[in-house]
């Protein structure tokens, strides 16, 4: 019975705020806490719509930003907590709380000052990447710098160099993006250093598509940049050459 499931939901959620509410400065508490409320909202039964209302009048949402902003210098407390905000139901309910409790800055926030820390760096990515769907103009230019950071810092690591595009991807779909964009050589670079990956390749063209727009506000200068770095034609080339039967490739390239 749904009624029954969000109720019990939204009793366990209330549970667990008021564990984490009670040891405020206890780290691993805050961890393990967070730890679970990504657990439950990534459960494949906990999908329906109700459930995001259920986690909001909990007070789940607001406690994990809580939780990461009480513990800033808690690596484990940041990625455990982008974990649970990239977990939460796709709603607007459970989008405008986490924007209202100061989340999109707080997830900014910590990837900035842990950029070095992989996994957090991926969960983060995650998170922007839910945050975008609802509130990108609030993620805006400072998810662009962030997410550059992360690929820079990361440039190996093919599955970050992805979750990175695809951020940058949701974002570049916004023309007042497109000028903070346009200087963004990373997306070359990852898609020249990870050629057989398909996401990366799908997704940087994706971005890169944004420039055949005679529209966008492109600066001059960051195309010039972009061009030294190995050029759009060169790699959204190499993209369609190495993934033949790759639609979304072949569509954006």
């Amino acid at each position: 019975d749904e009624d029954e499931h969000s109720e019990l939901m939204q009793h366990i959620s209330t549970s667990l705020v008021l564990g984490m509410r009670a040891y405020r400065s206890h780290g691993r508490v805050q961890e393990a806490g967070c730890t679970a409320l990504a657990e439950l909202a990534g459960d494949d039964d906990n999908t329906a719509a109700f459930v995001g209302t259920a986690l909001v009048c909990a007070g789940a949402v607001r406690a994990v930003v809580e939780a990461m902003t009480g513990h800033m210098g808690d690596v484990a407390v940041q990625e455990k907590g982008c974990k649970a905000i990239a977990n939460f139901p796709h709603n607007t309910d459970t989008a405008d709380d986490i924007t209202g409790a100061g989340g999109v800055i707080t997830v900014m926030a910590t990837m900035s000052a842990h950029v070095r820390h992989l996994g957090l760096q991926a969960a983060g990515c995650w998170a922007l990447q839910w945050l975008c769907r609802n509130h990108a103009a609030e993620v805006g230019e400072g998810g662009i710098i962030v997410v550059v950071e992360a690929m820079k810092a990361h440039p190996l690591d093919a599955d970050l160099q992805f979750e990175g595009c695809v951020v940058l991807a949701m974002l570049a779909a916004n023309a007042n993006n497109l000028t903070t964009i346009a200087g963004i050589r990373v997306v070359v670079v990852a898609m020249t250093a990870h050629i057989r990956h398909s996401g990366v390749q799908q997704f940087g063209c994706m971005v890169l598509a944004q420039f055949s727009d005679p529209f966008a506000n492109v600066d001059e200068s960051h195309t010039i940049a972009i061009a030294g770095a190995g050029g759009i034609g060169v790699v959204v080339l190499a993209a369609m050459t190495a993934h033949t039967w790759d639609l979304v490739v072949q569509e954006n390239g």
